[in-house]
This record gives structure tokens, sequence and C-alpha cells, in this order.
């Protein structure tokens, strides 16, 4: 399956990001064209790695409570998950552009 959009009610705008290491430089891309997951697979969306950005959040979120975010994926459809709120350091980094 593939994984094409996230959304949440407390954003005007979400995407899907990947973190990576380049020539010792944090950098942070939008995931183009979906997240294939592999079939029998998983991918893991995690602070430094692949994760979904919330931009233009429309309410305070407090650390260690959670929010809804419905996940979209191409054959499986729309699935609603309640995820924890990470503290902003969960996803900087020094050196990070």
């Amino acid at each position: 399956d593939k994984l094409i959009s996230a959304a949440t009610a407390n954003a005007k705008k979400t995407e899907i990001h990947e973190t990576k290491m380049e020539d010792g430089i944090m950098k942070m891309r939008m995931v183009m064209g979906g997240l294939t997951i592999p079939a029998g697979g998983k991918v893991e969306l995690k602070p430094m790695g692949l994760h979904v950005m919330l931009m233009g959040v429309t309410e305070k979120l407090i650390e260690g409570e959670t929010l809804m975010l419905t996940l979209t994926f191409e054959k499986a459809g729309s699935v609603e998950l309640s995820v924890p709120i990470a503290g902003p350091g969960a996803m900087m980094a020094p050196n990070m552009n």
C-alpha cells in the first residue's frame, strides 16, 4: 500500500517529511508521491526519520497529550489515529537545515 496523505483539524496543512544526514548536515524534505509500504512490511514514523509535519497549527498543542490524525492510504483508505504530541526538541538536531 502507499501512504498518500495525513490530515488533522489541529493544523492548516500536514505533510509527510523525511529527515536525513547529508554531508554532515541534517536535512528535512517533503516525501513526494506518497510513502510506499512494502507488502508484509512496515514503515515507522518517528522523530529524526519519516514523520508527519504540522504547519499552521490552529491551537496550542501540549506535549504529552494526543491529537487525532487521519492517514489516507491508496488502497486501505483512511485510518484515524490518536497520536502523542512530541515537544519541539524531539524533531530538531544540531546542524539542521
